[in-house]
């Protein structure tokens, strides 16, 4: 058995570490920013920035009071391709990167389960610019030990 990693902070590291590993021609930040406000050569790369979106389900049993909670993670990708191209290569751009994306989280880490909700995109409306929100929950593990 894994033991639970509890701590929000330690999930977001975990998931990080897990990304930057598992996506390496790609570039993961913690530090949320407009599209328009990114480095052009990583938006051409891609980019997918971990955001802390809250926690929930929190155990609420004798001696298991605020554990084995559930945070909920946006992973929010951008994208950006050449002005001259068609609004279809946005999408394509989107699906390349989120295909990575779910690949690196069926990966997993030990000490955290991990849900991928949903992943909503920017359906072609901001060409060039390209994004997509997954919504993750990182719970506890099927087998947790304390």
């Amino acid at each position: 058995m894994t033991a639970a990693i509890n701590d929000i902070q330690l999930k977001l590291d975990a998931i990080e570490t897990l990304l930057v590993a598992q996506m390496p021609t790609r570039n993961i930040k913690r530090s949320m920013q407009h599209f328009t406000e990114q480095d052009e050569t990583e938006l051409l790369s891609g980019i997918v920035t971990i955001v802390n979106a809250g926690e929930s389900g929190f155990k609420n049993q004798l001696g298991m009071v605020a554990k084995e909670g559930t945070a909920a993670v946006w992973l929010i990708g951008h994208v950006k391709v050449a002005e001259d191209t068609p609004s279809q290569n946005i999408e394509t751009a989107e699906l390349a990167l989120s295909k990575e994306l779910k690949a690196a989280i069926r990966v997993g880490v030990p000490g955290i389960g991990f849900a991928l909700e949903r992943i909503e995109y920017s359906r072609q409306l901001e060409h060039p610019y390209g994004w997509f929100v997954a919504f993750l929950n990182a719970g506890p593990p099927l087998e947790t030990l304390y």
